[in-house]
C-alpha cells in the first residue's frame, strides 16, 4: 500500500517539474535553508558546470572522474552541516549515467539510520542526489516506503536533481516550503491512520494530527443519489466519463447488500456567496472522490443511463436471483431465467409492490410456501438504499491547491485532478449563467476536433445542445484536419481565462466563477455573474472559426508543419492568448501575425513556459496588454536573444543527442521555412520529408562511427550530426565515411551523373549542403575530425536559426 502511494506522489511530482530548464543552475535549489546545504550544493554545482566543458552529462562525468574520494566508478558523495561526534547531518551524492543508483540510495538510507542515532527527529535533515537515472518509478520502488518513513516521521528533506545533456530539473520528493511540508504531513498521516497504518506511522506522541477544516458524516445510499439528481453535488470533469465495467456495478451492489464497506465520499464544499438582495446563496458542493461509485448505485438502481468515454448512452442492468442471494449482469441467459430479477431497478421503483411480486415470483418458479423467505430477501436489497455511506467534506475554507492535493493523496486510482478540472465543474453545475451550456460548448468542441465521426452521436445524445446556438458555433470543427493544435477542455479554459482576465493562475478562475472579489475578500453574486460572463465571451473567441484557423496560419507561417515539432503546449497557448489578446487590441493584421510568430520561437529557444509558468504566463499577458506590444517584445528580444545567446548559449543547447531538443526542432522549424531540401535531394523539401515521416540520417553514419570506436550514443547520435533525408539516400549512403560517399557523388556530377536523387552540379551540390549547414571542407572528411564537424556545423545550424529568426 505505502509503495503504491508513494509511487503517485512521484508520478505527480514528474508531472510538475518534468519540464527542462536551460539555467545552469535550478533556481529552486537556492531556496532550500537548510542548515546551510543549499549554498554548498549550489559551490559543488557551480563548480562542474563553470569548470569542465561539454554537455552537462560529460562536465558531470568528468567532475567524477577528477573528484572521486570513494573510489567508486562514476559515483560521488559529499556530507554537508555542522558535524555532531563527526557525524553530517546532511547528504549530497552524485550518480553518472554508468553507476548503478541502487548503490547511492543505499549510501544514502544508511547516511539517515546513522544520523537519526544523533539527531532529533525535529531537526530538519536534507538528502539531495543528483542523478540522470530517476525515470523509472518501479525499478526503485523498494526504497519509497524507506524515504517516506524518513520524510514524515524524522524530517529528513529529499530532493532530487536529474540532468539529461541540456538541462537540470528539480524534481522534489515531497513539499519543499516548511508550511506545505507540514500540511502534507498532516492529511498523509490522517489518510495512513485511516487506512490502519497509524503503528507504523504515528508521530512522537503516538497521535495523528485531525484537520479542523472537514467533517465527517454518513448519509444514506438514497439521499446520495438524490443530491445528485437534484444537482446538489457537481462532478469534475476528469471524472465526468463512466469508465466502469459493469461487472464492477454488480460487485458494488453485492457488497452493499452484503454490509460490505464501499469507501468513503468525499466532497467539497464552495464558498457561499452574497447575492444581489443582500442575501446568501449557499456553495455547492463538488464531488471529490467517488464519483464512479455514486453514478454507478443511479445506474443500478434507478435504472438511469451512463456517458461513457465516446459520450454513448448506456444502460447497465443488473440481475439478482433472491433464492441464490446472487448477482449478475444482464444477459440473454438470465432473461429467460424467472428464477432471476432481471433488473434490480423494478424493485427499487416507487410503485413496485412487494407482496404481489412475490406471490408471482413463487408461482412461476413452482415454490409456493416460500413466499416469506423470498419477500425477506427482496426486503434486504430494497433496504439497500438505506445503507449509510460514510462521507467526508472539505470545508470551503480550503484553497483549490489544497483540495487538488488532498485528491491526489486519496485518490485510490492516482488519478490526477486539476484546478481546470474543478472550474468546469463550477461551469457544468451553474443554472444561472449558461455554464452547462458552456461546458457542453468546450467539451463537444475539444472532441469534435479529436473524433469528428461521433458528431452525430453526441448530437442524439444531446438534443437541447443540437438546437441551441452553441452548437453552430462549433459545427465547423468537425470539418477540421489540421492537428498541429488539438486543444483539450484545459487548454481551452487556461486560454479563454487567461485572455479575458489576464491571469495565469486557473485556481484563480474558479475563485472568480465562485463569486471572489479580491479586492473586498468577499464573495458577491456581481463578481460570479460577471465573471461567467467573460469567461463565455473567451471561449467563444476560442471557437471562433475564424480565430483559429487565423492562429493556425501563423503556426505554420513559423514553420511548423507538424504536431512533433513542437513539445510544449504552454507555447502553443500562449500564442493563441498573445493573438486573441493583440486582436482585441485592434492592432493591425500584419503586426499581430508578426509579433506572435516572434514570440513563440523565442518561447520555444528560452525554454520561457517550461514547467509550472502560471506566473510567467500572468506577467507576460500583462505587460503585452498594458504596454506597447512592441516595445516589450523588443525589450525582451534584447535581454533573452543578445549577441551572446546567439553566439553561445545556442550553440551549447545545440550540444545534445535529444532530437526533440527545443534549439533542433526550430532548426527544422527554419529549414521548412526557408524551403530547404532535404540532404542530397533534388528537389523533395524538408517539409514535405517531415509531413511523409521521412528518415533522419546521421551525416557520419552511426556503424562508421561505432567500428570506429566512437560507441557513445551520446557522441554519434548528436543533433549536429542529423539530416532529414529520403530514404533511397539513406540506403545508398549506408555505413560510408562522408570522404567516400560524397567523392562518389562528386565522381558521378563530374560525368554528368546524378547518383543521388536527382543533383548533378556541383554548384546545386554545394547549395544543397548549405541548405542542411553543413560546411562544404564535410565532403572530405574522416572520422577523426568527427568532433571538429560537430563544432562547426553547430556554429552553422545557430547562424541559420538566427537569420531565420530575425526574418520572421
Amino acid at each position: 500500500m505505502t509503495e503504491e502511494l508513494l509511487l503517485e506522489i512521484n508520478r505527480d511530482f514528474l508531472r510538475h517539474f518534468q519540464g527542462a530548464r536551460n539555467d545552469d543552475i535550478p533556481p529552486e535549489l537556492a531556496k532550500l535553508e537548510i542548515g546551510g546545504i543549499s549554498e554548498q550544493v549550489y559551490s559543488v554545482l557551480r563548480k562542474i558546470f563553470s569548470e569542465y566543458e561539454g554537455t552537462y552529462s560529460k562536465r558531470i562525468e568528468t567532475f567524477l572522474g577528477d573528484k572521486n574520494p570513494s573510489g567508486l566508478s562514476g559515483i560521488n558523495t559529499y556530507p554537508f552541516g555542522e558535524p555532531t561526534n563527526n557525524i553530517y547531518r546532511d547528504f549530497f551524492g552524485i550518480c553518472a549515467e554508468r553507476s548503478n543508483l541502487d548503490l547511492i540510495l543505499d549510501k544514502a538510507l544508511r547516511h539517515c539510520e546513522l544520523v537519526l542515532s544523533h539527531y532529533e527527529a525535529e531537526d530538519r535533515k536534507a538528502v539531495i542526489i543528483l542523478t540522470n537515472k530517476w525515470n523509472d518509478y518501479k525499478f526503485h520502488k523498494k526504497y519509497f516506503s524507506e524515504f517516506l518513513r524518513y520524510a514524515l516521521i524524522e524530517n529528513v528533506i529529499f530532493v532530487f536533481l536529474l540532468y539529461s545533456d541540456y538541462a537540470v530539473t528539480l524534481i522534489p520528493f515531497l513539499p519543499l516550503s516548511l508550511h506545505d511540508f507540514e500540511s502534507f504531513r498532516r492529511t498523509y498521516l490522517k489518510r495512513l491512520h485511516d487506512e490502519g497504518l497509524k503503528k507504523n506511522y504515528s508521530d512522537k506522541k503516538g497521535k495523528v494530527e485531525m484537520s479542523s477544516s472537514f467533517s465527517v458524516y454518513n448519509a444514506s445510499v438514497e439521499n446520495i443519489i438524490s443530491w445528485l439528481r437534484q444537482d446538489e453535488v457537481a462532478i469534475p470533469e476528469i471524472q465526468r466519463p463512466f469508465v466502469w465495467e459493469a461487472v464492477r456495478v454488480r460487485d458494488l451492489m453485492d457488497s452493499l447488500y452484503k454490509g460490505y464497506p464501499i469507501g468513503y465520499i468525499i466532497l467539497w464544499r464552495n464558498p457561499d456567496t452574497k447575492l444581489k438582495n443582500g442575501g446568501v446563496s449557499k456553495g455547492k458542493r463538488i464531488l471529490i472522490d467517488g464519483q464512479q461509485r455514486t453514478i454507478a448505485l443511479k445506474a443500478a438502481i434507478l435504472g438511469d443511463e451512463v456517458v461513457d468515454s465516446n459520450y454513448a448512452k448506456k444502460t447497465i442492468q443488473i440481475s439478482f436471483n433472491p433464492l441464490e442471494e446472487r448477482f449478475e449482469v444482464l444477459n440473454p441467459a438470465i432473461a429467460k431465467n424467472s428464477a432471476w430479477i432481471d433488473d434490480i431497478s423494478k424493485v427499487f421503483a416507487s410503485d413496485f409492490n412487494l407482496f404481489s411480486f412475490t406471490m408471482d415470483y413463487c408461482k412461476a418458479n413452482g415454490i409456493t410456501g416460500k413466499e416469506a423467505e423470498v419477500s425477506q430477501k427482496i426486503t434486504k436489497l430494497i433496504a439497500v438504499k438505506g445503507v449509510n455511506i460514510g462521507i467526508t467534506e472539505l470545508d470551503s475554507n480550503l484553497d483549490i491547491d489544497e483540495v487538488t492535493e488532498i485528491f491526489i493523496r486519496i485518490n485510490s486510482q492516482g488519478v490526477s485532478l486539476s484546478q481546470a478540472d474543478f472550474a468546469m465543474s463550477k461551469i457544468s453545475s451553474d443554472t444561472n449563467y449558461g455554464g452547462n451550456e458552456m461546458r457542453k460548448m468546450i467539451d463537444y468542441f475539444c472532441h469534435f476536433m479529436k473524433s469528428p465521426s461521433d458528431y452525430e452521436t453526441i448530437l442524439k445524445n444531446d438534443t437541447a445542445f443540437a438546437k441551441s446556438d452553441a452548437r453552430k458555433k462549433i459545427d465547423w470543427a468537425v470539418n477540421q484536419q489540421d492537428n498541429i493544435y488539438v486543444p483539450s477542455y484545459v487548454d481551452v479554459l487556461r486560454v479563454s481565462f487567461t485572455h479575458m482576465f489576464h491571469r495565469g493562475k486557473l485556481s484563480d478562475l474558479v475563485s472568480l466563477l465562485s463569486g471572489r472579489d479580491f479586492e473586498k475578500r468577499i464573495y458577491s453574486q456581481d463578481v460570479e455573474e460577471n465573471s461567467f460572463k467573460m469567461l463565455r465571451a473567451g471561449v467563444e473567441a476560442f471557437v471562433n472559426q475564424t480565430n483559429f484557423e487565423r492562429y493556425l496560419m501563423i503556426l505554420h507561417s513559423v514553420g511548423i508543419v507538424s504536431v512533433d515539432m513542437i513539445r510544449s503546449q504552454n507555447v502553443l497557448n500562449f500564442g493563441y492568448i498573445l493573438y486573441l489578446s493583440l486582436k482585441a487590441k485592434k492592432l493591425e493584421a500584419s503586426l499581430i501575425e508578426n509579433i506572435v510568430r516572434r514570440w513563440i520561437v523565442l518561447s520555444i529557444l528560452t525554454g520561457r513556459y517550461s514547467g509550472s509558468a502560471d506566473s510567467t504566463i500572468e506577467s507576460d499577458i500583462k505587460k503585452f496588454t498594458e504596454q506597447d506590444p512592441v516595445k516589450f517584445l523588443a525589450d525582451t528580444e534584447a535581454g533573452e536573444l543578445s549577441s551572446a545567446f546567439w553566439n553561445n548559449v545556442l550553440i551549447t543547447n545545440l550540444e545534445t543527442s535529444s532530437s526533440s531538443s527545443p534549439s533542433f526542432l526550430v532548426f527544422l522549424m527554419a529549414q521548412v521555412k526557408k524551403g530547404a531540401r532535404g540532404f542530397l535531394s533534388k528537389t523533395l523539401t524538408v517539409r514535405e520529408l517531415i509531413e511523409m515521416r521521412g528518415d533522419i540520417h546521421h551525416l557520419f553514419p552511426k556503424k562508421y562511427l561505432q567500428d570506429n570506436k566512437i560507441t557513445s550514443r551520446r557522441d554519434y547520435n548528436q543533433i549536429a550530426n542529423y539530416v532529414y533525408t529520403q530514404s533511397e539516400v539513406n540506403i545508398k549512403i549506408k555505413d560510408k565515411s562522408p570522404s567516400s560517399y560524397m567523392s562518389k557523388a562528386r565522381d558521378m556530377i563530374s560525368q554528368g551523373k546524378a547518383y543521388y536523387s536527382g543533383i548533378s552540379d556541383i554548384a546545386d551540390l554545394e547549395a544543397n549542403l548549405a541548405e542542411n549547414c553543413v560546411p562544404v571542407e564535410f565532403m572530405d572528411m574522416q572520422f577523426s575530425q568527427y568532433h571538429e564537424f560537430l563544432e562547426r556545423r553547430r556554429k552553422l545550424m545557430a547562424e541559420y536559426i538566427r537569420d531565420y529568426y530575425e526574418n520572421l
